[in-house]
């Protein structure tokens, strides 16, 4: 078994991960999103990414609401708890302040040529790590401007070529969609 080290903040494996699958992903959500539980008031879930339409090596977990300490600590913990056996998914947890980046999805879809002119505004996000580190080697560098223990605030970037080589953007799911979805087609 070769040695395996895989470090984001205080995210934290020593398990290869699978790739995401929706039977598997739908498991961790009835073990463990009960770490959310006090914050569904506060903040709204999706998912968000290639997944569940295309083969990828991640979940993208988009929340919406206001930075806190509290949301920061619950994203790390529960992608430490999707990391790990039985699981072994990498669930990337992504905060937004707002549901404006919603509609940089729609423009981006309607016009993806003209996306770079998108950026124009101050979008940031957050996310529960700066550096990104596997094996000992800085996959991604420190960026932003940390704001709690678990919890950074990062200008958004430019839309990463494999984007624009698609010319979409998926549009976010609400969670409780996804869920009702998977469990009427799985039944």
């Amino acid at each position: 078994m070769s040695n395996f080290h895989y470090k984001k903040g205080n995210i934290e494996t020593v398990f290869r991960w699978d790739r995401p699958c929706p039977h598997v992903f739908m498991t961790l959500l009835r073990d463990y999103f009960s770490l959310f539980q006090e914050l569904q008031s506060t903040y709204k879930f999706y998912v968000w990414g290639m997944f569940p339409y295309l083969e990828t090596w991640d979940i993208d977990l988009c929340i919406v609401g206001d930075p806190s300490a509290e949301i920061g600590d619950a994203m790390v913990q529960f992608a430490d708890l999707a990391h790990d056996p039985p699981y072994k998914q990498l669930v990337d947890c992504t905060l937004y302040p707002n549901h404006e980046i919603f509609n940089l999805v729609c423009d981006f879809n309607a016009k993806p040529e003209a996306s770079h002119s998108l950026l124009d505004k101050d979008y940031h996000y957050y996310k529960a790590h700066g550096k990104v580190m596997k094996n000992g080697k800085e996959l991604h560098p420190e960026k932003g401007e940390q704001i709690h223990d678990n919890l950074w605030k990062i200008p958004i970037e430019p839309f990463q070529k494999k984007f624009l080589d698609r010319g979409y953007l998926p549009y976010p799911i609400g969670l409780g969609e996804f869920v009702q979805f998977y469990e009427r087609v799985n039944l």
